[in-house]
């Protein structure tokens, strides 16, 4: 049995890695929001689809986290809408899973596009 107080038993650190894969997963989980095309030096690596990750970065300091995530909205979805869904998801999964308070989650839309269709249109 341990005696010692719980303040001396030891601390736990989340890894600013751990609050990123959490927040790309809660964008995958919005309607009309998914992640976004890489890019480099202002060119378009690939495409989007329903499967793509945001790109997230995010900073723990203590007990707070701030994250910082690109997607893409789905046309003709609200921008406004799906990114207040979005910040709300990321919040709420982020501080659900580890504990952390999110101080901020900044969001920018890097693109839109059109969900394609279930199936071929034959004619």
């Amino acid at each position: 049995m341990d005696d010692r107080a719980p303040g001396g038993r030891g601390e736990t650190h989340i890894e600013p890695k751990v609050v990123e894969k959490i927040a790309a997963q809660a964008v995958r989980e919005v309607n009309n929001a998914t992640g976004s095309a890489r890019r480099i030096l202002g060119v378009t690596l690939g495409s989007t689809d329903e499967d793509t990750s945001a790109n997230v970065r995010a900073r723990v300091d203590g007990p707070t986290a701030t994250v910082e995530a690109t997607m893409t909205v789905i046309y003709p979805a609200s921008v406004h809408a799906v990114t207040q869904q979005t910040r709300q998801q990321i919040r709420g999964r982020v501080e659900e899973f580890t504990g952390l308070q999110v101080q901020e989650v900044n969001i920018t839309v890097a693109g839109m596009r059109v969900k394609r269709p279930d199936a071929p249109r034959v004619r």
